[in-house]
């Protein structure tokens, strides 16, 4: 049965069924490690790229103005990265995962991360494991993550760069899972993700000299030394 089987959990995702054994074959410091490298990495390579198309650019480019509005609802919502077009996509964001998980059981295991489904063909997974939870409380947790980290960040690139962060976080996320741990059967959540465009988005403050975008990479450091602790 899938509870049977090796798994392998992200910094936020909790399950009950899940035994304390799978630590013991891996250590926490090697654990810690791989999350560091993978969004230490990502973030470094995005904040890089993105910073030295800024040196080219009026000081007054370098990020996206917040529209300016008069106090009121509107104005809450351009304050929390959720007005207009923003909070559309926001929303689409967060029905996806929902949906899929009012799907029931059978959609998760179709679109898991499964090594031996892989093998066979289905790369879908790659993408899709990402999307699917193993139930209410960690979608809940990952959903929180998610509308935390928009507001924060949202508009410190343009839509189209944050696709690119999450599809470099995605494919570094598989590539570890696939190479460096060939014994882990299948994998959910969209934890892994998260932690990426945290550090981008973090990294993304800082080179503007922000003090948030610092204190904002020392706790992502501290919540991993944490978690893998």
């Amino acid at each position: 049965t899938a509870a049977g089987r090796p798994m392998m959990m992200t910094p936020t995702m909790i399950s009950m069924s899940v035994k304390p054994a799978w630590r013991a074959r891996r250590p926490a410091a090697r654990e810690c490690l791989y999350w560091v490298i993978c969004v230490g990495a990502l973030g470094s390579c995005v904040t890089a790229v993105h910073d030295s198309k800024c040196l080219s650019r009026p000081a007054k480019m370098q990020r996206r103005a917040i529209p300016r509005v008069s106090a009121g609802p509107r104005a809450i919502l351009t304050s929390l990265n959720c007005d207009g077009s923003m909070g559309v996509a926001l929303l689409g964001c967060l029905a996806l995962p929902w949906a899929l998980y009012l799907g029931g059981p059978a959609v998760t295991a179709a679109l898991r991360y499964d090594r031996a489904a892989i093998r066979q063909g289905e790369w879908w997974r790659l993408l899709s494991a990402h999307w699917v939870h193993l139930g209410a409380r960690h979608l809940l947790l990952n959903c929180a993550g998610l509308c935390l980290l928009w507001m924060l960040y949202a508009r410190e690139l343009r839509p189209a760069r944050w696709l690119l962060v999450a599809a470099c976080a995605t494919a570094a996320i598989d590539a570890g899972l696939w190479w460096r741990d060939p014994q882990l059967q299948w994998y959910v959540g969209l934890s892994g993700l998260l932690h990426g465009v945290w550090a981008a988005g973090a990294l993304l403050q800082a080179l503007r000299a922000d003090p948030l975008g610092w204190a904002m990479v020392w706790l992502l450091a501290l919540k991993l030394l944490v978690d893998c602790s």
